[in-house]
């Protein structure tokens, strides 16, 4: 049988023979309990100090704790048939209404039931949406994942979303600031839509004006760097969309700014930063691969001398 929903109509199964997940006061869990998720301890280990709160204007800092979350649930719900009744129990620190939220949006994606233990009468389930457009219906988790500074502020979708590949983020710049560097990537497909003002984007080695209703692509591949500034006397807003080859910050990522003349390479394991002054051709490389020599600082190259391989000559 198929569980079909439809204008929030369930057909099909009867209630009550789905999966569920119930969260449960870590000091009141019991032995009998299982399959166990320990959400609570993984809290205090990706976010030391607030135990069932999301600590407010942190923003990208909740990734982590949701993409652990996230291959906990699918380890142990996705051995599970959806539609058996099974239950999945889920041990928690006492949960502020932000992380009560937050909570509730990751297991959302999952079963049809999510329950306080004790509290089977109220389902916390929640459809994976966000308004875009009006603040004032944000629950407590998309509040806390909002970020100001001078230059303006962000909202960030992911993972109120579900971690995924995708990266989706509203960002609001005021006047005379910009969105971020003028920047390009190796691995991600970045895609731009102004939603408020008009600005200014530079592309590549252009710089057009754009109005509300633009959306901008700039997918990996060409050398193609971009950048918008709020430079037209308004306020501009943009949703700013990235899709990685991997989940969010799991690939390796080498970002290219023109400008100050850097290149970051980014990635879980994997942070540096180096002038793009030092960037070479790769021809050398290749000519020379088998060889043994030493690469200095300023691209030129030292004699050096390597087991298994013949020293440079030229």
């Amino acid at each position: 049988m198929i569980l079909s929903r439809f204008d929030n109509f369930y057909y099909s199964l009867p209630y009550g023979i789905k999966m569920k997940i119930i969260l449960v006061d870590n000091k009141r869990v019991t032995p009998d309990m299982v399959p166990l998720i320990r959400t609570d301890l993984a809290w205090e280990l990706f976010l030391p100090g607030h135990p069932g709160d999301l600590p407010e204007d942190q923003g990208r800092r909740f990734y982590p704790f949701a993409n652990w979350l996230w291959d906990e649930l699918g380890m142990v719900g996705g051995y599970l048939n959806k539609n058996a009744g099974n239950s999945i129990f889920m041990a928690i620190p006492e949960l502020s209404p932000s992380g009560k939220d937050f909570i509730a949006r990751i297991c959302s994606m999952w079963a049809d039931d999510i329950f306080i233990h004790g509290k089977e009468g109220h389902n916390l389930w929640v459809p994976p949406l966000v308004n875009v457009f009006h603040e004032k219906s944000m629950d407590n988790a998309e509040k806390s994942m909002a970020t100001k500074d001078d230059g303006g502020n962000e909202r960030y979708f992911m993972p109120l979303l579900g971690p995924s590949r995708s990266f989706f983020r509203l960002e609001r710049i005021s006047p005379g600031n910009s969105s971020a560097r003028l920047h390009g990537h190796s691995v991600v497909d970045e895609y731009y839509l102004l939603m408020k003002g008009k600005a200014t984007l530079k592309i590549g080695t252009r710089s057009v004006h754009v109005d509300p209703g633009t959306l901008v692509g700039k997918p990996t591949g060409p050398d193609l760097s971009s950048q918008f500034i709020a430079d037209r006397g308004e306020e501009i807003e943009i949703l700013d969309m990235e899709i990685w080859p991997d989940r969010y910050s799991n690939a390796k990522d080498v970002v290219f700014y023109p400008e100050h003349g850097e290149l970051l390479m980014r990635g879980t394991g994997w942070r540096s930063i180096t002038p793009w002054i030092t960037a070479m051709d790769t021809m050398d490389f290749r000519e020379n691969y088998d060889t043994s020599y030493k690469r200095n600082a300023d691209g030129t190259w030292s004699p050096a001398k390597f087991q298994g391989h013949k020293e440079r000559k030229k």
